[in-house]
């Protein structure tokens, strides 16, 4: 018996559906096109795609009123008296921070990768790159809430990432995603 035949005759959940349409319309959603060793390495980080794909769901279900509120919050003077971009990007590193220290740092840099398949070439916008930022926040707020029983402060910090999407979205559409 050969090393590889144990490999091939594996079968793999995320092989046996990938590129398959998730309605009857026959879309394929652009996180079922992944570029499987992506998706591979995210597994290895402790984080399946499955565990994303409701949030995936909301950036391919967006319209432009969502990216029109988020590039709102993003980019205008005292759009909002509760949130600044600039705390935000500072959470950012901070959670990533602490990620690293629990050794989970290998995972924002491939869901940044795997969100930016969500707009394939030359389709990236300034409104699409203001979704991309604000569900990479999303993400990173989910993958801090694991965390949170070794490092209190995450859940503050998860809140306040999550507030773009909450307040674009709804916040009926961002507790489907938690």
């Amino acid at each position: 018996m050969d090393h590889n035949d144990y490999i091939e005759n594996l079968t793999d959940e995320v092989i046996e559906s990938w590129g398959l349409p998730v309605n009857n319309r026959g879309h394929v959603p652009f996180y079922r096109q992944l570029y499987y060793p992506d998706v591979y390495e995210l597994r290895a980080c402790g984080y399946d795609i499955k565990r994303f794909e409701e949030l995936f769901d909301l950036l391919e279900n967006a319209k432009i009123s969502h990216a029109r509120k988020i590039h709102s919050l993003l980019h205008v003077e005292n759009s909002s008296r509760v949130f600044d971009p600039e705390m935000a990007r500072q959470y950012e590193l901070n959670v990533w921070a602490t990620l690293h220290r629990f050794g989970a740092s290998d995972a924002p840099p491939l869901l940044r990768k795997v969100l930016g398949q969500a707009f394939p070439g030359e389709s990236v916008t300034h409104y699409a790159s203001d979704l991309m930022t604000c569900f990479f926040w999303s993400c990173l707020a989910m993958m801090a809430r694991d965390f949170v029983w070794r490092a209190p402060e995450l859940e503050l910090m998860a809140d306040y990432l999550d507030f773009p999407l909450k307040a674009a979205f709804g916040i009926d559409a961002l507790l489907l995603a938690a």
